[in-house]
């Protein structure tokens, strides 16, 4: 059922798939049902034992320590944020290996100029600072780790995160930025707002963690 419910993903479309290659799957080849049944019902149980018994309790118990007594807009200092940094890519590292992901990297020459302008290539490459935000879309639910394997990020989240035990005391701790996403005008150009003068903090060195954004996620 799964497997026909995501089939729009599973096929290539040489007009989308073209058109967007910096979006598309790369590993299409690899969704068969003759591969995935068969694991499924041999190491699913050992995986799902890897992620919920040592992946959470860790992801929780270390969360919550790692987040005492922050509250949002609070500055983490150097050395909670240290921890954290050991802390988030050695649990990411864990639950995608438990979960059978692991984090590769891939250039893809994509032509940004139409959203940039036609200069962006020279504009790039005369930037001295690294990009202060990178935005992603979202192709599992595992994104989130995978992206604190190679480097810490701070992230935008959904407002009410910040209330989940373990959950929002990790958020905390990374510097995220909570956003109510059902809140009148005023508050979401507020909350945009405070978007702006993070990056621009990131710029001036005031944040070591550069800003993550999933758009079509939580926030």
């Amino acid at each position: 059922m799964a497997l026909y419910k995501c089939r729009e993903l599973r096929v290539y479309r040489k007009e989308r798939d073209e058109k967007y290659p910096h979006i598309c799957r790369t590993d299409l080849h690899a969704w068969k049902r003759w591969k995935l049944y068969p694991f499924a019902a041999t190491i699913l149980c050992t995986r799902l034992f890897l992620i919920l018994i040592p992946g959470l309790l860790f992801f929780f118990v270390m969360g919550s320590i790692l987040g005492l007594g922050l509250k949002p807009g609070d500055k983490v200092g150097c050395f909670r944020r240290a921890c954290t940094k050991v802390f988030t890519a050695g649990t990411s590292a864990m639950m995608n290996l438990a979960s059978g992901v692991w984090y590769t990297r891939k250039h893809v020459d994509f032509d940004y100029s139409y959203y940039l302008g036609p200069n962006w290539r020279e504009e790039l490459k005369a930037r001295k600072k690294r990009a202060p935000t990178v935005i992603s879309t979202h192709s599992s639910l595992l994104d989130s780790f995978n992206c604190h394997v190679k480097e810490s990020f701070t992230i935008v989240a959904r407002s009410n995160l910040v209330k989940v035990p373990g959950v929002g005391q990790c958020l905390l701790a990374v510097d995220a930025i909570f956003v109510n996403r059902l809140g009148s005008k005023e508050h979401l150009i507020e909350q945009a707002k405070k978007i702006t003068d993070r990056q621009h903090a990131i710029e001036r060195g005031e944040y070591a963690r550069r800003l993550f954004v999933f758009p079509e996620g939580f926030a």
